[in-house]
C-alpha cells in the first residue's frame, strides 16, 4: 500500500495515493504523510508516515426514513485485524416497517498473494413492494482492483434464491418460473469518483457502469444480460450554489427461450420516488397492468437536473427537473413517451446526512394522476 520507493522520484500524486490507501484498510484511524526537508548533501528527503491504529472492535447503529423502507433502524458490529492479518468480519442488521435484511461479511486485502481486497458475504433479505412482495436469500463474493486514485474495479459472482409472493400483477405480466428465482450471476463494474466530498459534493463527477449476466451454465434458472450506466456531474457555481446532472440508462434483455419476456421481476427497472421522477410515488412512473400496478420494464433512462443553494445555516433549497421513463422491452422505445417533472426542496444538514423535503410535479399530467408528489428522506437524490 505503500507507493513510495527508496531513491525513486518523488510525486504529490504518490503521497496521496499512499495515505488513501492505508486508511482504505481500514486498521488506521488516522494517518499523516509527511515530506520532511531536503538534506543539502544528498539532494534527498526523508518520508515520514505517522499513523494510528483504529480500533479492533466498533459498533455502529441509526435510524433514517426513505421511501422504500419507510422509517427504520439499522446496527453493525466490525471485528477487523483478525489473527493480526488485515482481516475483517462484520455483520449488519436493518428492520424497516417494509422489510429487513441481514449480512454477514468477511474481507481480505488479498487474494493468493496478489493485491485484490476480496469480500465474500451471506444476506438474507424480505421487502414489501408496491406489487410484489420477496424474500431472498444468497451468498457470493467480489474482487476490487484499484486502477487509480479516482478509479476502482469490481468482479462479482452471487447466487441468490428469491421467493416472490402477494404478487398483484396479472398471471401474463409475471411468469410462473419468475415467481420462485434461482439466479446465479457474474458481473463487472467500473466505478469512476472525482467529487470533493461524497457526502456534500459541490464538484467533480461520480460514473458508475455495471454488466450482469445471468446463465444456465453457471445453474440461472432466468437467463439475461443487463447493463446500467450511471453519470453524475457537480458544478460549483457563484453565490455557493452547485449545479448536478444526473444520466442513467439501464438495459436488459433475456434471451434464449425466454427472449421476448421481460426480466425477472426482482431485477427489472423501475421509475418514480424520492430519486428518479420526483412528481411520482414510488415506482409510479414505470410500466402498468391493466388495473394500474407497476410491472416495471427491460429498459430505463433518466435525466435529472438539479441547482442547489444555501439559505441560512444549515439550511439549503433546490429547484429540480427530473425527466424519463421505463420501457417494457427494447423493442417498444419510445423517445417522445417520456415523463417530465418540475420542483423545488429543501435541504438541512444533520450528522447523518442531509435531510431532504422534496414537491414535484408533472409537467405532462395524464388523467387519473395527481398533479404533485411530496418526498422526504434522507440523503441526497444523487
Amino acid at each position: 500500500d505503500i507507493l513510495i520507493s527508496p531513491q525513486a522520484p518523488l510525486s504529490a500524486e504518490a503521497l496521496v495515493e499512499t495515505r488513501q490507501r492505508l486508511i482504505g484498510t481500514g486498521l488506521f484511524s488516522d494517518v499523516e504523510v509527511e515530506v520532511l526537508e531536503e538534506n543539502p548533501v544528498t539532494r534527498t528527503s526523508d518520508v515520514l508516515i505517522r499513523f494510528e491504529e483504529g480500533p479492533r472492535t466498533s459498533l455502529g447503529y441509526g435510524f433514517g426514513y426513505n421511501e422504500n423502507d419507510l422509517a427504520r433502524v439499522e446496527g453493525e458490529i466490525t471485528r477487523r485485524n483478525l489473527f493480526g492479518l488485515n482481516r475483517t468480519v462484520s455483520l449488519f442488521g436493518r428492520a424497516s416497517i417494509r422489510g429487513s435484511r441481514f449480512v454477514a461479511t468477511y474481507r481480505q486485502p488479498d487474494l493468493f498473494g496478489y493485491n485484490l481486497p476480496t469480500f465474500f458475504s451471506a444476506i438474507y433479505e424480505e421487502q414489501d413492494r408496491t406489487s410484489f412482495d420477496f424474500r431472498q436469500r444468497g451468498v457470493g463474493f467480489q474482487i476490487s482492483k484499484r486502477l487509480s486514485a479516482k478509479q476502482t474495479m469490481f468482479f462479482r459472482y452471487n447466487l441468490n434464491k428469491t421467493d416472490v409472493f402477494n404478487v398483484e400483477i396479472p398471471p401474463d405480466d409475471l411468469p410462473r418460473e419468475f415467481r420462485n428465482i434461482d439466479l446465479s450471476t457474474v458481473s463487472t463494474s467500473l466505478v469512476t469518483d472525482s467529487r470533493d466530498d461524497p457526502i456534500m459534493p459541490s464538484r467533480g463527477q461520480l460514473r458508475l457502469l455495471n454488466v450482469e449476466v445471468s446463465a444456465k451454465v453457471i445453474g440461472s434458472k432466468s437467463p439475461y444480460v443487463k447493463g446500467f450506466a450511471q453519470q453524475f456531474f457537480y458544478f460549483r457555481l457563484p453565490k455557493k450554489l452547485v449545479g448536478v446532472v444526473g444520466l442513467r440508462l439501464g438495459i436488459g434483455q433475456t434471451y434464449r427461450e425466454d427472449r421476448d419476456a421481460l426480466l425477472p421481476i426482482t431485477e427489472r427497472f423501475f421509475a418514480g420516488g424520492a430519486n428518479t421522477l420526483r412528481g411520482f410515488g414510488l415506482d409510479q412512473a414505470s410500466p402498468k397492468a391493466p388495473d394500474g400496478t407497476p410491472v416495471g420494464g427491460n429498459v430505463l433512462a433518466l435525466l435529472n437536473l438539479e441547482l442547489r443553494f444555501p439559505i441560512k445555516g444549515k439550511l439549503g433549497g433546490v429547484v429540480f427537473s427530473d425527466n424519463g421513463t421505463v420501457y417494457r422491452r427494447i423493442q417498444v422505445i419510445r423517445l417522445l413517451n417520456w415523463r417530465y417533472n418540475l420542483g423545488f426542496g429543501f435541504r438541512y444538514d444533520t450528522p447523518l446526512g442531509p435531510l431532504r423535503v422534496d414537491w414535484g410535479f408533472k409537467i405532462d399530467l395524464r388523467p387519473d394522476e395527481p398533479r404533485s408528489r411530496i418526498h422526504v428522506s434522507l440523503g441526497h437524490a444523487f
